[in-house]
């Protein structure tokens, strides 16, 4: 059977005006603080779904739940119904805490880059310092990324094959070649015109996407096209390694 605190009238007789006043050996002044404090505590552990016990042990208890509840942290599986974010947000710790679960979000991030671009074959191709940066957004193995580099200045560049490099995480390497990517590309003020369909893929194993000139059976030298001030956009969805 469940502890049930003793109940003082809650009301103080009118000629009870201060303390030390008492009336049959109750303090009544006293005796209505005393009541609002229980009230207090027993709202507090109904709260909490558990009858009062009355020792001050599990009261000391129920209050140290009770602040956790304003901030709570969980060290194993905890089985919530709804999360309603009244504040708006979820923290992700800073590394990753991988699951196997194909049902567990583990990860969140969001964040910047540096890009460079290189041939396939040779020659060099400098970016402004302040048009060099993609962003990232990354929800558990699924990355998104986009951004835009001009260049401004190039030596002799050669080469089919045009590589954007410094993508935050390598794409993932899927049997039979499940995640080779068909990014978004967008360009302007090449050397000369493309004459051909411009292609940017993002290869399984890879940290970079490539940029190709060509029809679906050959391909053009969309290197020696670049020019010192030309601008290349870019957007790719792919699944992180």
């Amino acid at each position: 059977m469940a502890y049930t605190p003793p109940e003082y009238p809650a009301a103080i007789p009118d000629e009870v005006t201060d303390l030390p006043d008492r009336l049959d050996d109750i303090d009544w002044i006293e005796a209505a603080r005393y009541n609002e404090v229980k009230k207090e505590l027993v709202a507090i552990m109904t709260e909490l779904g558990t009858d009062p016990a009355g020792a001050s042990t599990d009261v000391k208890t129920r209050l140290a739940l009770l602040a956790l509840i304003a901030d709570p942290t969980f060290t194993g599986d905890a089985t919530i119904p709804t999360i309603d974010l009244t504040g708006g947000q979820i923290k992700f710790p800073a590394g990753v805490q991988a699951s196997a679960d194909a049902n567990t979000l583990d990860d969140y991030e969001e964040g910047t880059f540096t890009l460079t671009l290189t041939c396939s074959t040779s020659g060099t191709i400098t970016l402004n310092a302040g048009l060099n940066k993609g962003s990232y957004t990354k929800i558990g193995n699924i990355v998104t990324v986009h951004g835009q580099v001009t260049t401004s200045a190039i030596d002799t560049p050669v080469g089919t094959e045009l590589k954007i490099n410094g993508l935050p995480f390598a794409i993932a390497a899927v049997d039979e070649g499940a995640n080779i990517i068909a990014a978004s590309v967008y360009v302007s003020g090449m050397g000369s015109a493309l004459t051909k369909n411009l292609m940017a893929l993002g290869v399984n194993g890879n940290s970079y996407i490539r940029l190709y000139e060509g029809d679906g059976t050959s391909f053009e030298a969309i290197c020696q096209k670049i020019d010192a001030s030309t601008d290349i956009a870019f957007g790719m969805t792919y699944r992180a390694a």
